[in-house]
């Protein structure tokens, strides 16, 4: 009889555990994320996606097109 487990999960840290999110580097959020935090690409996104989509609309001129394109960036 074979037995059937779960496929193993990350195991993230408490938030209290964590860095704050104001003081983290991107570069330790791009770590979290190949790690599967997903804490760590919502702090990333929420730092730089305004930036990103103004720049991109001042290129493209397009709304939506700059919203989709902020997307494939992330």
């Amino acid at each position: 009889m074979s037995t059937i487990t779960a496929p193993s999960e990350k195991i993230i840290a408490p938030a209290a555990a964590r860095p704050a999110a104001s003081h983290t580097p991107d570069a330790a959020l791009i770590r979290g994320i190949a790690d599967g935090d997903r804490r760590a690409m919502q702090i990333l996104y929420t730092r730089h996606s305004v930036r990103i989509y103004r720049f991109i609309l001042r290129l493209t001129h397009d709304a939506s097109l700059a919203e989709d394109l902020v997307n494939e960036v992330f």
